[in-house]
């Protein structure tokens, strides 16, 4: 399930076991899928990724950049980065030698119950250069505190997108429209790939009997 560019995105899409028959529902499978070298390209071409932590101060991370993938974990990245932080003294952006981000994916429902795919981000380590050893997992702490208070994080409504009843021309005389649905999703990830899965029912609105083209011309 190898992608072959940032960006590019691998769609299967296949019938699912409910299947029954020409003119009843059926469900289908469509999965988009990520590799560790589309993550890689894709935030290269972000960097340098600032976050605001509230008023002037900032979180800037930039390459070069390694990416692993965790199955347990979501999506890790090592980097380097610079932080501005006045509530630390640090009224000027310094040198993080190296910070470890932590990207997880998940499927989540909003204040409204519509159901997202979220990545949520979070520091794992800073090596921050101007500040003792001691005090780097606390600035971490405190990072990470910000960003879950500031709610920093992507989030895709994919429902929104998916779920489509798509309109037949006249010209087609027994049926007006096939409509997809969502009716569950998943996402996965193994050492190489991240994806979702997402599992659709189908159906198709029937146009009433004597209604067709045919019938209304005669």
């Amino acid at each position: 399930m190898a992608s072959t560019a940032v960006g590019r995105r691998r769609l299967d899409l296949v019938a699912g076991a409910a299947a029954r028959g020409l003119h009843g529902r059926c469900s289908v499978q469509i999965e988009a899928t990520l590799t560790r070298s589309d993550i890689k390209a894709l935030f290269e071409r972000l960097a340098p990724l600032t976050v605001r932590l509230g008023g002037d101060d900032e979180l800037t991370l930039d390459g070069p950049i390694k990416v692993k993938f965790d199955p347990s974990a979501g999506v890790r990245f090592s980097c380097r980065a610079k932080v501005r932080w006045s509530v630390l003294g640090l009224h000027v952006p310094v040198t993080v030698r190296a910070v470890g981000v932590c990207v997880v994916p998940v499927l989540e429902r909003n204040t409204k119950g519509v159901e997202l795919l979220a990545f949520k981000v979070a520091l794992s380590g800073a090596d921050i250069a101007v500040l003792p050893d001691a005090l780097d997992a606390k600035v971490t702490e405190r990072i990470n505190a910000e960003l879950v208070k500031n709610r920093v994080q992507v989030a895709w409504d994919f429902r929104a997108i998916l779920d489509h009843v798509f309109g037949l021309p006249d010209r087609v005389e027994t049926a007006t429209a096939i409509g997809l649905k969502v009716r569950a999703a998943e996402v996965r990830m193994t050492t190489e790939t991240l994806s979702l899965s997402v599992q659709l029912d189908t159906s198709v609105a029937r146009r009433a009997a004597g209604s067709s083209r045919h019938a209304r011309a005669s």
